[in-house]
């Protein structure tokens, strides 16, 4: 999954019980499901879910901090 799909994947979007998530748009303009690896499936049931429903509720632009933030610490 790009990184956009995934920050934009919402609860009603995730079977856990069939080990998928639903894409309803992307970058191609279409809908796909992604299935879900084993460890990937008990790391989303272990989140808290965030009032507006997004399964990870970071902006993208503070993902891209935080990023360049241990990026920097890993050069050291």
């Amino acid at each position: 999954m790009r990184r956009g799909e995934l920050l934009g994947l919402h609860w009603d979007d995730v079977y856990l019980d069939q080990s998928y998530v639903h894409l309803p748009m992307t970058k191609n303009g279409t809908s796909r499901d992604v299935p879900l690896s084993p460890t990937a499936r008990q790391t989303i049931e272990v989140l808290p879910r965030a009032i507006s429903g997004a399964v990870i509720p970071v902006h993208p632009e503070a993902l891209k901090g935080l990023w360049r933030c241990k990026v920097e610490w890993a050069r050291c």
